[in-house]
């Protein structure tokens, strides 16, 4: 079912930890915005294997209005 999924937009959510990597392993993948979202870390490296992805936006990670600050 996930590998017709074209579009992933998670913006402005209380998600937390890593963005997952089996985002970019998705084989249809073109579209996905993380924005003011509660994700940290490093981009995972299968970012390089979403060949079909044509944008990706990353702004504010870690910098939602309801992220917990430690």
């Amino acid at each position: 079912m996930m590998d017709e999924l074209q579009i992933l937009d998670l913006s402005n959510n209380l998600f937390t930890g890593q963005v997952p990597g089996e985002i970019f392993e998705l084989p249809k993948i073109r579209y996905v915005s993380i924005t003011e979202s509660c994700f940290e870390g490093s981009i995972p490296l299968s970012v390089c294997q979403a060949t079909t992805m044509s944008h990706l936006i990353l702004e504010g990670l870690s910098s939602g209005r309801d992220c917990s600050v430690a």
